[in-house]
């Protein structure tokens, strides 16, 4: 087998490609805050940054690989946050990250992938300021040396 590659970068890196469209929420509906469109997408949380968010969380991976080739199953969250009056606007959000990965393509340099399903979706209740809310989204696929 040829020399071990790292798949947990082009993993992060394909994931934030597909959600990085998702800044700005262009194309939420008319019924949803107006504070959307402040909605940004990071693999890696600036000091400071004030919801609406989206942020690649914790990426596991589990190797399976054979004598002859590397591979990975590869388990990713999307953690989502909204700040305001209902959670309406946090679904949304969930539901944006769900159509840009579920059973999408993916892609990056150095890994090929199949495509991610959905495992699990949690959406908070209002944290103890009582209008944050946060939503885990979580993904699995597998990743092999491009």
């Amino acid at each position: 087998m040829a020399e071990d590659v790292d798949l947990l970068t082009p993993s992060q890196d394909a994931l934030f490609a597909a959600l990085a469209p998702l800044a700005g929420a262009a194309d939420r509906p008319d019924d949803l805050s107006p504070d959307l469109a402040q909605l940004q997408v990071f693999q890696h949380l600036p000091e400071n940054t004030q919801p609406p968010y989206i942020l690649i969380g914790t990426i596991e991976a589990d190797d399976f690989a054979s004598r002859d080739e590397q591979a990975s199953t590869i388990k990713a969250e999307v953690i989502t946050v909204w700040r305001g009056n209902r959670r309406r606007e946090l679904l949304w959000m969930m539901w944006q990250v769900r159509r840009r990965l579920n059973y999408q393509r993916i892609a990056a340099d150095g890994a090929a992938f199949n495509r991610p399903q959905i495992e699990k979706e949690i959406a908070s209740e209002a944290i103890a300021d009582g209008v944050t809310y946060t939503g885990l989204s979580t993904f699995t696929f597998t990743a092999q040396p491009a």
